[in-house]
């Protein structure tokens, strides 16, 4: 070999060398910081807010979630849900397990709901099992379903559904031969079974995914049929598990939303449809047949929606007076369908 090889031959090694340290320091220094893929596509290292830090203490990577709850932490039981009922089902209760996102993560309306049922059937034992999870979609939460539901035996699985479902970029799903697939609104990403346990991978195909969904009316078919294909999943598992459905469809608490950039406080219009979508989920669960409650309906007659907001430009979030409303709202239509005895 020439001269002018061998150096080539060694730049070319140390390149590869440089690269593969680089991408070893990465790894690592994600998973030291507790970065975890998230079904909303990402972390702040990519500009879309991590489960890191704290949350990193509460919640674990997970190949079927993206990211799950440690059971036994930050107020869950060995499930990795909020109650404080056991898991062995008594004789005789009436057991509602809640699934949703950040929304349900506040569980004052959980608590809320399952006093209200309580104190309308005092001859039942009512149970509330709260699985919300911060950042879930709907495609996680079936996935929680699928991991769980077995185990607490539900007679009532209650989906929080929030608009702000349609805006997610990924949702991780095993696969049979080992692998994941990133499940997106524009396609699926598959991962083999060496990659999956790479974060700084992960993360760099949700970051890619998360970079093509663009947050307007030309994403909102795709997250539409998304949600679509979980709502047809989550309609298989109650009847396999013969428990009724319900979702529950939270509306935007306004129109305008912080999307701002770092460091900039501008409002942004929340885009006209997807305030339309919330009609159209109802579409989606009517045409299957399942028990749907808007909320927009009985919030019609209290004023504002933006005055039961927790933070004056969060239009997901409703305030402690907001979610005690919500589970009163939410109760009065359960004990309405179920009668005045109960199930």
């Amino acid at each position: 070999m020439s001269s002018l090889g061998k150096r080539l031959a060694l730049a070319l090694g140390a390149s590869l060398l440089a690269l593969a340290l680089g991408l070893w320091i990465a790894e690592n220094w994600i998973r030291s910081r507790g970065l975890l893929l998230s079904p909303h596509a990402t972390a702040t290292l990519f500009g879309n807010g991590p489960v890191e830090g704290t949350l990193a203490e509460c919640y674990r990577p997970s190949v079927s979630r993206g990211y799950e709850p440690w059971p036994g932490r930050c107020g869950r039981n060995e499930l990795g849900v909020y109650s404080d009922h056991p898991v062995d089902k008594a004789d005789g209760s009436f057991r509602v397990l809640v699934l949703g996102d950040s929304i349900a993560d506040q569980q004052d309306w959980v608590t809320a709901l399952e006093d209200e049922l309580q104190a309308a059937w005092p001859q039942r034992r009512v149970e509330t099992f709260n699985a919300g999870v911060v950042g879930y979609d709907t495609c996680s939460e079936l996935q929680a379903l699928d991991e769980i539901g077995g185990a607490l035996d539900p007679d009532l699985v209650l989906v929080q559904f929030c608009l702000n479902d349609f805006m997610v970029a990924s949702t991780v799903l095993p696969t049979a031969d080992g692998g994941i697939v990133l499940r997106t609104g524009r396609g699926d990403v598959e991962v083999p079974r060496w990659g999956r346990h790479s974060h700084l991978l992960l993360l760099a195909l949700a970051a890619v995914q998360e970079r093509s969904v663009a947050r307007d009316d030309s994403s909102l078919q795709a997250s539409l049929d998304k949600v679509e294909r979980c709502v047809d999943g989550f309609v298989q598992a109650t009847t396999e598990q013969g428990a009724e459905l319900l979702f529950v469809v939270f509306p935007a608490l306004g129109t305008e939303a912080f999307l701002a950039e770092p460091g900039q406080i501008n409002p942004v219009p929340i885009f006209p449809s997807l305030l339309a979508a919330e009609g159209q989920i109802q579409e989606i669960t009517a045409a299957r047949g399942v028990w749907t409650v808007p909320l927009r309906e009985d919030f019609e007659g209290l004023g504002p929606l933006q005055d039961y907001r927790s933070r004056p430009l969060d239009p997901w979030h409703p305030s402690k007076e907001g979610e005690q409303l919500i589970g009163a709202m939410i109760a009065a239509r359960v004990t309405a369908r179920y009668g005045p005895d109960g199930p």
